[in-house]
């Protein structure tokens, strides 16, 4: 489905692992077909978690959209999770997908990683 919708001139997808029945395995399938058609793509994660944020980007998503962010706290551990520098607590593999597979020096990944990565939060209540 992925290849398909990289076909159709889309600038970008976004797979809703909230909603949608998205275990790693099928993230991993669908993030590898947008990366072969060079579609960048947001991942819609389960929940608010620092694991399940780095997981996405680790197998290759250009960005999270993250829901149920109820306050500014949730909000920032979600962007330190996504981020390496500036107080950013990302673990570090460049073995990943996002890294290359180990091509990417440290810094150049470190550096693209913090420059390109989308992060969007939801707030979807009151107490939001």
């Amino acid at each position: 489905t992925v290849e398909v919708l990289a076909a159709t001139g889309l600038d970008t997808l976004v797979l809703d692992a909230e909603h949608a029945p998205f275990g790693p395995e099928s993230l991993d399938r669908s993030l590898l077909a947008a990366h072969a058609c060079a579609l960048p793509v947001l991942v819609r994660v389960p929940y608010p978690r620092a694991a399940a944020v780095q997981q996405a980007l680790d197998l290759g998503a250009a960005g999270v959209m993250v829901p149920h962010v109820d306050d500014a706290r949730i909000a920032a551990e979600v962007v330190r999770a996504a981020r390496y520098g500036q107080g950013g607590a990302r673990g570090f593999s460049n073995s990943s997908r996002a890294g290359g597979y180990g091509a990417r020096g440290m810094a150049e990944h470190l550096r693209a990683s913090d420059a390109h990565t989308t992060v969007i939060v939801q707030i979807e209540s009151a107490q939001a």
